[in-house]
């Protein structure tokens, strides 16, 4: 499976179309439901089809940036949220005043390194888990499915799934906080 999702980014970054193709109906379903559950019921059907029309449309303009060796579901996922996020932000369509503006943007930049920060400490202590608990926790904060889908998928009870999410933040808060991460608290 890997092999074949490395020669399609191949082919994508080539230009190859069939390959798109082949990776749009591959990945629609499961993208259409991350937008679903990340829009909670705040976007009509329309605007998800759109949502996820659109992440190909950014995947393939960017095609040239493609490496074979990353995962194509991981980089979907991640052009499927920041748009999802994009498009729900654009529906409030909140007017500021400039100095609100300017005291906003300041804070982005803050926030902005903040995050890069917790970014590398999330991805470290992802790593350092078992792969079932790494699925689990990809499953439920990126891919944003149910405990019981989880379940189900893992052959696990949803107690267990809910057990291992509750023993996997208590560890991550402890991590955050030996990391001297303020997002532990």
């Amino acid at each position: 499976m890997k092999q074949l999702l490395s020669e399609l980014a191949i082919r994508i970054r080539d230009g190859d179309t069939a390959a798109l193709e082949e990776i749009m109906s591959r990945y629609t379903p499961y993208l259409f439901t991350i937008v679903s559950n990340m829009a909670k019921e705040q976007l009509t059907e329309q605007d998800i089809e759109e949502t996820v029309s659109d992440v190909f449309l950014r995947f393939w303009k960017n095609r040239a940036l493609l490496k074979p060796d990353l995962s194509l579901k991981s980089y979907l996922i991640r052009i499927t949220r920041n748009l999802t996020i994009d498009k729900l932000r654009k529906q409030k369509n909140i007017e500021l005043p400039l100095i609100e503006e300017l005291e906003y943007a300041e804070d982005y930049i803050e926030a902005e390194v903040d995050a890069k920060e917790l970014y590398a400490s999330l991805q470290t202590y992802i790593d350092s888990q078992t792969s079932q608990d790494k699925e689990i926790l990809l499953r439920y904060y990126t891919s944003f499915q149910k405990t019981k889908d989880i379940a189900k998928e893992m052959h696990l009870t949803e107690g267990a799934v809910r057990t291992r999410l509750c023993r996997l933040r208590a560890k991550l808060k402890c991590f955050l906080e030996k990391e001297d991460c303020h997002y532990a608290e």
